[in-house]
Formats: structure tokens, C-alpha cells, sequence
């Protein structure tokens, strides 16, 4: 059975308005091994799109945080997120990316992110969605191990496609 994916522009007051087209980009990488919802949160409530994301089930919650500017909003959606799952049967992993996500990845996982998705997010979230959050893991950063693990950047999805289809031909 597939897991259920949610990936979600959260709320905010944003001058960038392309992030559903980043997820999108992200949803076409998995879309073999997951069910995929986009939620375009930009201009909902939080509690709006907290209820949305919820409805959908999801074993896995993406939220893209495009810009330095979009951090405190997103940290704002991780930690409702959070609570809001707390007493839930099944509570999902919440994972953030972006540029804004890289830049202040503590401040997300202070938040409740269970991870956060640095360089090409593409084979990182198949990664995520195989085995789950593994400290020190390619294009991860978490907490373990008492502190914050960064593990090494991930190599370019479709760098590895090129090179895979390379060596079959």
C-alpha cells in the first residue's frame, strides 16, 4: 500500500507565489511510490489548511518554505500541525524544504519538523518516503544524537537519471 503525501504551500503573505509548481516538480519524482495530494494553502487561514492537510489522511505532511520571509509563517503552520496531531492515532511525519527551510532548518524543527529536505529535494523525499527519517542521511537534517545531524548534500536527481540511463545504454 502506498503511503498518503501532502504536500503543502502553507499560509502566508508572500510575494513568491510559484511554490505549488516546486511541489508539483517534487510530486512527479514520487508519484510511483506514493499518493500525492497538493495543497495550495497561500491564502487560507491556518487553521483552514490545517483542517485540508488532515482530511487527506497523510502518513507524510511536505511544506515547502520558499523565502527567509516565509519562515515564521511556516514555523507557525509546523508547530499547529503538530499540535493538532498530537492526540491522533496515527501522527504524521512532517517535513520541510526550500530555500527558507535550508537556511533556518532550527527554527523548523524547534517547530515540531521531524526533518528537514536541503539541496534537490526530488530523490531525498523518495528516500523519506521508503525508510523514513534516518539521521545523517543524504539531504537530511534532523535531531539525534543529542544535537542537530546534517548528513551530506544529495546528488541531482535528474543528474542521476542522466548518468543511470548512461551506463544502461
Amino acid at each position: 500500500m502506498k503511503k498518503r503525501l501532502v504536500l503543502v504551500k502553507p499560509p502566508e503573505i508572500s510575494r513568491f507565489n510559484f511554490g505549488t509548481f516546486s511541489l508539483a516538480v517534487l510530486a512527479a519524482a514520487v508519484r510511483h511510490i506514493a499518493d500525492v495530494t497538493l495543497i495550495d494553502a497561500t491564502n487560507l487561514a491556518c487553521n483552514e489548511a490545517i483542517k485540508k492537510v488532515l482530511d487527506e489522511s497523510p502518513d507524510i505532511v511536505g511544506i515547502t518554505v520558499m523565502s527567509q520571509e516565509s519562515v515564521k509563517s511556516a514555523c507557525s503552520f509546523v508547530s499547529s500541525l503538530k499540535t493538532n496531531t498530537e492526540n491522533t492515532p496515527v501522527q504524521p511525519t512532517i517535513i520541510a524544504g526550500g530555500h527558507g527551510a535550508s537556511m533556518n532548518s532550527e527554527s523548523l524543527l524547534a517547530a515540531g519538523a521531524s526533518a528537514i529536505v536541503y539541496g534537490e529535494g526530488e530523490k531525498t523525499l523518495q528516500q523519506v518516503i521508503e525508510n523514513g527519517i534516518v539521521p545523517g542521511a543524504k539531504g537530511i537534517i534532523c535531531y539525534g544524537n543529542g544535537g542537530t545531524i546534517k548528513g551530506n548534500p544529495s546528488n541531482l536527481f535528474f543528474h542521476s537519471i542522466a548518468l543511470k540511463n548512461r551506463q544502461e545504454t
